[in-house]
C-alpha cells in the first residue's frame, strides 16, 4: 500500500477513487460489526467463566468451622482436631496404684468346646488313648445368635346362622396387611439407624 494518498487528476479518477474506498469502507464496516458480534460472545463467555471460577472458590473456602457444612464434608483438609481439656502432667493410661479391671473366666461356661490331640508333637506317637492330665482354659464372650420369632396373627370368618352373610374379626390396630416387621425389631431398626451406625 502507497503511504500517499492518490491523486485524482479529473473527475472520472475521482469518481473511481470515490468507488474504491467506498468498497474498501463497506468491507470494513462488515469486518467490525463481525469482530464485535465475536467480542461480545467472548465477554459473555468470560462473564460465565467468571461467576463458575468465582462459585467454585467460595465453595472451596467453606468449611464446617464457616459454614453449615458438616465435619465429614471437610476432606483431607480438616483443621487438627483442638481439645478442651488441659494437661495434667501425668503421664497417659492407668495410673501407678490405680487397680486394673480385665474380663475373668466363669466356673461354668454356656458351652465346652474340647479340642483333642491325637499324636505326640515331638515323636508322633498315637494318643488317642492316653489319659488327659490336664486342660489348657480359654473364654469367649460372645452374644447368641438372633433370631426372628414369627407370630401368625389370624382373624377368624364365620358365616351367620340367621342371615348367611360372612362376618370376620378385627385385627388389632398395630397389624397390617400381608407381612410385616414388628414393633420391637421396628425400634432396634430405628436405633440402629439413627444412633449407632
Amino acid at each position: 500500500m502507497n503511504d500517499k494518498a492518490p491523486q485524482a487528476t479529473n473527475i472520472k479518477d475521482a469518481q473511481t477513487l470515490i468507488n474504491q474506498l467506498w468498497e474498501i469502507t463497506r468491507v470494513q464496516v462488515k469486518t467490525i460489526d463481525v469482530l464485535t458480534q465475536q467480542v461480545n460472545s467472548l465477554t459473555q463467555q468470560v462473564d460465565v467463566l467468571t461467576l463458575e471460577v468465582n462459585t467454585l472458590k467460595e465453595k472451596l473456602s467453606k468449611n464446617s468451622n464457616n459454614s453449615s457444612k458438616p465435619p465429614s464434608s471437610d476432606g483431607y483438609s480438616k483443621p487438627a482436631p483442638k481439645s478442651l481439656r488441659k494437661k495434667s502432667g501425668k503421664p497417659s493410661g492407668g495410673q501407678r496404684g490405680h487397680k486394673g479391671q480385665t474380663l475373668k473366666m466363669i466356673a461354668m461356661p454356656n458351652i465346652v468346646e474340647k479340642y483333642d490331640i491325637t499324636s505326640c508333637t515331638h515323636c508322633c506317637a498315637d494318643l488317642s488313648h492316653a489319659p488327659v492330665i490336664d486342660v489348657e482354659r480359654r473364654q469367649v464372650f460372645d452374644l447368641p445368635p438372633v433370631e426372628l420369632e414369627v407370630t401368625e396373627h389370624q382373624a377368624q370368618i364365620k358365616q351367620c346362622t340367621t342371615c348367611g352373610k360372612s362376618n370376620k374379626a378385627k385385627f388389632p390396630v398395630a397389624i397390617g396387611k400381608g407381612a410385616q416387621y414388628g414393633t420391637n425389631i421396628q425400634a432396634i431398626l430405628t436405633y440402629f439407624n439413627q444412633y449407632q451406625l
